[in-house]
């Protein structure tokens, strides 16, 4: 297995793919990947086997602005961690290919991420999915050095609507909560 950044955005319909089967139709659009793709503080990290890549996470390093966009884009998001002067990344998106899976790929992928990001930035934060199969990528995260903060129900119940994709489990509109899970890089 081989993890390291995207180099081309041919590369960008796979992950479009593995997120299609793992989060739900239209959960990430081509338009926002290469949105995604060009903007400088935001890592595309990928896993490959064989040359063919099978999980992918994404992560940007946030400025001030880029937070309140956040917490304005979210609803009852408002997180106690965040503080004034201290850098911070949001480890938005983590997934691996079903037949990839239980093969230790996303926790690589997890400890790539911090290994990247550890000179870059204070604290890694990251939504992690809870449905009614419980919270996806949990010990992950504990075993990375997360902390579990906070649950917010019905996460992306408005973003689902808004932007009309349907969730693999939920099988419509997202009613899933979000767990929130911080990691101190210092």
């Amino acid at each position: 297995m081989k993890i390291g950044s995207i180099k081309s955005k041919e590369a960008l319909s796979h992950i479009i793919n593995i997120s299609n089967i793992q989060l739900g139709d239209s959960y990430v659009s081509m338009e926002e990947m290469n949105q995604f793709f060009d903007q400088k503080n935001v890592l595309i990290h990928v896993a490959e086997i064989e040359q063919q890549i099978v999980a992918f996470s994404i992560s940007q390093i946030m400025d001030e602005n880029s937070i309140s966009e956040l917490l304005d884009s979210k609803p009852n998001f408002n997180p106690s961690f965040f503080k004034k002067d201290l850098r911070y990344a949001y480890r938005f998106l983590t997934a691996v290919h079903p037949d990839h899976e239980r093969k230790g790929i996303g926790q690589a992928l997890i400890d790539y991420g911090i290994n990247e990001l550890k000179d870059k930035v204070d604290y890694i934060f990251c939504d992690a999915w809870k449905s009614k199969d419980g919270t996806h990528i949990h010990y992950n995260l504990i075993k990375a050095g997360y902390q579990k903060q906070e649950e917010i129900g019905n996460y992306w119940l408005q973003e689902s609507q808004q932007k009309g994709y349907t969730c693999a489990v939920c099988k419509g509109d997202c009613y899933c909560s979000a767990v929130l899970y911080v990691v101190d890089l210092n």
